[in-house]
């Protein structure tokens, strides 16, 4: 593992935007959260105990073969552009993403596991992966976490097992959410009755964009609520038993959508094609939801000239901070929009409605 030219943070392709064989699953992610013992928690620490924190995990890591190869980024080194990229591409938070004194970011060489250092807890462990990879992730990370705690002293309670800043993660830490687009269940009015079933299996819902975001393009994040009096095999197997049963009703609902409301559906789909490909500016929330569309259409069969890959390409491509990369200078806020709909317009020029 070795600093990099902070350049070249921006890789050529995202594998938890991979396309899948049936487009309702997007990808799977499985996050540990430890803390080191005899360090006060990253928000109440100095600057020199992050940065002792970061240098004693960043030398754990070395020995961690799954990280050799692999790449070490330190935010306060990086560009307020790059750190964006990070944050758009699910490997860091909205707060990691601040780039405060002794934050780093470990990323494996084919960026499927990352290691925010000094986030709300020491380490922020976390495997993402195309579709559903549950139990492969939760295999890549354990054995890390074996390697780390014998170099490091974990902060550990015999009685409530792994300690964190927040009181939520106390126990196991893990966190597994798996990433769904349920177009079908959103666009039959189902999906708020979805959502209150999973409050009571203890599951909650958040957008694309993680806490506190919206459904935007109708992508949703199903994971657990809490981390404390359940082993991890339960919430691993659980989680993915509820996301199971989720896409079986997503299923159905398109479905019923395409025998009962394929008139609704078609012009939907044909209204995505027809604005994406003729906007002169266009938001990124409203992009997202027409591109929903698309993948909707695609799976239906509706549509021709593209295919998943380059939909969720796109998906990346016209959040802010990679279309200022794709775009080659800074974006003014004022010309997002109009640039964002250049874009999309020569990259669906092929696109056709073939409903």
């Amino acid at each position: 593992m070795v600093a990099i030219d902070t350049s070249k943070v921006v890789r050529r392709s995202v594998e938890w935007l991979s396309p899948d064989k049936e487009g309702i699953y997007v990808s799977t992610r499985v996050r540990l959260a430890r803390n080191l013992a005899g360090f006060s928690f990253p928000q109440w620490a100095s600057d020199e105990s992050r940065v002792e924190v970061r240098d004693r995990v960043v030398s754990a890591l070395t020995g961690i073969t799954a990280m050799q190869g692999g790449m070490l980024l330190r935010m306060d080194e990086m560009s307020e552009n790059e750190r964006e990229i990070l944050k758009e591409e699910h490997l860091v938070s909205r707060e990691f993403a601040s780039g405060s004194a002794g934050r780093a970011l470990s990323l494996s060489r084919d960026d499927n596991i990352a290691v925010m250092i000094n986030e709300e807890d020491h380490l922020r462990m976390q495997y993402i992966g195309a579709g559903v990879k549950v139990m492969e992730g939760w295999k890549a990370l354990n054995e890390m976490d074996s390697g780390l705690e014998k170099e490091l002293q974990y902060a550990f309670s015999m009685k409530y097992g792994y300690l964190t800043a927040c009181p939520t993660n106390v126990g196991t830490g893990l966190r597994v959410s798996i990433m769904m687009h349920l177009p079908g269940l959103k666009l039959m009015g189902e999906i708020d009755q979805v959502v209150k079933g999973l409050s009571r299996t203890g599951l909650q819902v958040r957008g694309l964009l993680g806490e506190g975001s919206e459904a935007f393009g109708n992508m949703y994040q199903i994971s657990n609520q809490t981390t404390l009096g359940e082993p991890e095999q339960a919430i691993l197997e659980r989680v993915e038993r509820i996301a199971g049963k989720i896409a079986e009703h997503e299923r159905n609902a398109r479905r019923r959508l395409l025998q009962k409301k394929r008139v609704f559906v078609a012009d939907r789909v044909s209204r995505s094609v027809g604005i994406l490909k003729s906007c002169r500016m266009i938001s990124s929330g409203e992009a997202l939801s027409l591109l929903s569309g698309l993948r909707l259409g695609l799976e239906c069969g509706m549509i021709k000239g593209v295919n998943r890959s380059k939909i969720n390409d796109l998906i990346l491509l016209i959040q802010p901070a990679h279309l200022q990369r794709f775009h080659g200078a800074a974006v003014p806020e004022g010309l997002r929009d109009e640039i964002r709909s250049d874009v999309l317009r020569e990259k669906l020029k092929s696109l056709r409605y073939a409903g």
